[in-house]
C-alpha cells in the first residue's frame, strides 16, 4: 500500500477513534483514566505551549472539548466543537501555528440528532419528579407527592402546565451545562497542574498554569456549588441533611502529590457528573427509586467540593512561591 494511503488510513481510524470518544464524554460514558492527556513538554515550541495556556485560559476548554497530543517540536489538536462562534476562536488560536509548526487540527462536528435545542418537553425523568415539580409550584403535585409519595406514581392532569414545562426545561438545561462545566474545568485542573509542577518546563510557563490553574479550581468549586443548590430541589428531604465527610476528606489529605491529588479531583468529578446525567437522562427514562429516597448526589458533590477547596489553597501560588 502507498505511504500516503496507509497515512490516509491510520488517519480515517484515528477520527473514527476520536469521535467515539468524545461522544462517550458527551453522553457520560467515559471513563477519565481512559482519556489521553498530553501537556507542552521541554522541546515544544513556545508558541505552541502559549496557544495551549490560552486555550485554558480565555475559557475556550468550556465551550470546545479538545485532547492534545504533543509530540517532538509539533502537536495534533482532536476537537469536538459544537457551534460555528466556538470554531472560529478555536481556528483563530491554533490556525496560524501551521504555517511555522507541525500542527494538524482534527474536528468533528456532533451530528444533528445530538442536539436537544428542538425539545419542547421536559426530560420524562424530571416531569415525574414529584419533589422538584412541588418546588417549580405545581400545587397538584405537591399534594400527590405528600399523599403517595412511597409509590412514586404521577396521575397525569388533563392540561399539562405550559409554565411548568418552560420551568423545567431551563432547569435541565442549566443541570446539563453546569455538570458540562465541572468536568471540563476538572479535565483542565488535571492538565495544568502537571504543567505546574513539570521540572522540564520554565518557570514562566510553570507560574502562568499555576495562575490559569488556581482559576480552574476556583471556577470548579464555583460550579459545585451551583449545581449541588439546583440538585437539591429535585431530591428529598432526607438527603439535603449534611453529613459528616471528615474520612473522605482525611483521605484526600494523606495523598501529598499535587498531580495526583488533581487526577483524584478529575476521576471523581467524571464520575459524579456521569452519574448527573444519568438522573436527568436515565437510560430506562425513569429515575431508579433508590436514587430518589436513598440517593448520595449530594453528599458526593459536597466531598468533591472540599477536596477542590483544599486543592485550591495548597497551590503555590497561595503558598507565594
Amino acid at each position: 500500500m502507498p505511504e500516503r494511503n496507509r497515512t490516509g488510513m491510520i488517519r480515517l481510524v484515528l477520527s473514527i477513534a476520536w469521535i467515539i470518544c468524545f461522544a462517550l464524554i458527551a453522553t457520560g460514558g467515559f471513563d477519565i483514566a481512559d482519556r489521553p492527556l498530553s501537556i507542552p513538554n521541554k522541546s515544544t515550541p513556545q508558541k505552541l505551549r502559549e496557544a495551549w495556556l490560552s486555550y485554558h485560559e480565555t475559557g475556550l476548554c468550556q465551550d470546545i472539548d479538545a485532547i492534545f497530543v504533543f509530540n517532538k517540536n509539533g502537536m495534533e489538536v482532536w476537537s469536538r466543537i459544537e457551534r460555528d462562534k466556538d470554531l472560529r476562536k478555536f481556528l483563530k488560536l491554533f490556525e496560524p501555528l501551521k504555517s511555522s509548526y507541525p500542527v494538524a487540527l482534527y474536528t468533528t462536528r456532533p451530528p444533528e440528532g445530538d442536539k436537544e435545542d428542538h425539545l419542547e418537553d421536559p426530560p420524562p425523568s424530571l416531569w415525574q419528579n414529584y419533589e422538584l415539580r412541588s418546588n417549580m409550584g405545581d400545587r397538584i403535585s405537591l399534594l400527590t407527592y405528600r399523599q403517595i409519595s412511597e409509590t412514586l406514581i404521577y396521575l397525569d392532569s388533563p392540561e399539562m402546565d405550559i409554565l411548568l414545562k418552560q420551568r423545567l426545561l431551563i432547569y435541565a438545561e442549566q443541570i446539563l451545562n453546569w455538570n458540562k462545566r465541572i468536568r471540563q474545568y476538572a479535565l483542565g485542573l488535571s492538565a495544568l497542574t502537571r504543567a505546574t509542577y513539570d521540572p522540564s518546563l520554565s518557570h514562566e510557563l510553570k507560574s502562568r498554569a499555576c495562575s490559569i490553574c488556581s482559576d480552574h479550581a476556583q471556577e470548579l468549586e464555583k460550579h459545585i456549588g451551583k449545581l449541588a443548590s439546583n440538585l437539591e430541589q429535585a431530591l428529598p428531604v432526607s438527603e439535603k441533611k449534611k453529613r459528616s465527610r471528615a474520612k473522605s476528606e482525611a483521605t484526600f489529605r494523606a495523598i501529598k502529590d499535587p498531580v495526583e491529588r488533581a487526577n483524584r479531583i478529575a476521576a471523581i468529578a467524571n464520575a459524579v457528573t456521569r452519574r448527573v446525567y444519568r438522573f436527568v437522562h436515565p437510560e430506562n427514562f425513569t429515575v431508579e427509586l433508590d436514587e430518589l429516597r436513598n440517593s448520595s448526589l449530594l453528599e458526593s458533590l459536597r466531598e468533591l467540593r472540599g477536596m477542590v477547596s483544599d486543592f485550591e489553597k495548597s497551590l503555590p501560588v497561595h503558598a507565594g512561591k
